[in-house]
């Protein structure tokens, strides 16, 4: 009998073991993002485009913007979605600047999505204020 319970001890183990480095593994099992369990939402397509715009206005060649995906989810304050996300865009000294972060607040004017105000970039005043705005996107 003792060799049959060290036996069911060690399957045990391994089982658990292996479950969880399955959990760990970010390509085997789909986990939820937190934002998700927070509350994030999906924007259409206008919102979308009106993020974009606001985006565009901050940097310096708004034709180079090149977005790497976002969150968004309902303001805390008031009215309206915050967005956030990364984008890559040339500077005016011509370099690339290569996930940049910003945040957007989404709000809506005469029915029609519009990017009001927001922050881009990651020089150390910028970057912290995109951060503690967007904590809780991650």
């Amino acid at each position: 009998m003792p060799a049959f319970s060290a036996i069911s001890t060690k399957l045990a183990l391994s089982l658990f073991a292996f479950i969880f480095l399955a959990a760990c593994s970010n390509n085997k099992l789909p986990l939820i993002s937190s934002s998700q369990k927070q509350g994030s939402i999906t924007l259409s397509k206008e919102q979308i485009g009106a993020t974009h715009d606001g985006v565009r206005r901050m940097i310096p060649n708004p034709q180079s913007a090149k977005f790497l995906g976002g969150t968004a989810r309902k303001a805390k304050e008031g009215p309206g979605i915050d967005v956030c996300g990364n984008v890559d865009y040339l500077d005016t000294d011509g370099k690339t600047r290569v996930e940049q972060p910003y945040y957007v607040e989404l709000r809506e004017t005469n029915g029609q999505p519009n990017a009001g105000r927001g922050q881009v970039g990651g020089d150390p005043s910028k970057l912290a204020k995109v951060r503690f705005l967007c904590r809780e996107h991650k």
